[in-house]
């Protein structure tokens, strides 16, 4: 039987960041597909039609909130998996990451470990 690995897209304008959660990702199995803004990753996330979507708050164009709304107003795009994945912490912050639909909110920095089981549990 032949494995079809699970599709990731990543969204993070930072480069280091970006870079290492690729690398991350890959080992862990995942076909990853990455945008450094919101506008490029809705392009990407209606071209693959990824499993999971881990998406940063704070980047260019459509900001992850944004992105996040429209995601799971999309009949196509309601039921993927959205992880954000930022640096904003206050808890009205993370009540909004609810509010728009996110599925999982988790603070930077980034415990790796944590993300993987998380998003195990989500696809």
């Amino acid at each position: 039987m032949l494995f079809k690995k699970k599709k990731v897209v990543f969204v993070e304008d930072n480069e280091g960041v970006r870079l290492t959660g690729t690398n991350i990702l890959e080992d862990w199995g995942y076909a990853v597909f990455t945008a450094d803004n919101g506008n490029d990753a809705l392009k990407i996330i209606k071209e693959k039609s990824p499993d999971l979507i881990i998406l940063d708050v704070k980047i260019p164009g459509i900001n992850g909130f944004d992105l996040c709304r429209l995601l799971k107003e999309n009949p196509a795009t309601k039921k993927i998996p959205v992880v954000l994945l930022t640096g904003l912490s206050k808890i009205k912050e993370v009540d909004r990451g609810y509010y728009m639909g996110a599925d999982l909110y988790l603070t930077k920095p980034i415990d790796w470990f944590t993300l993987k089981l998380k998003i195990e549990k989500l696809i």
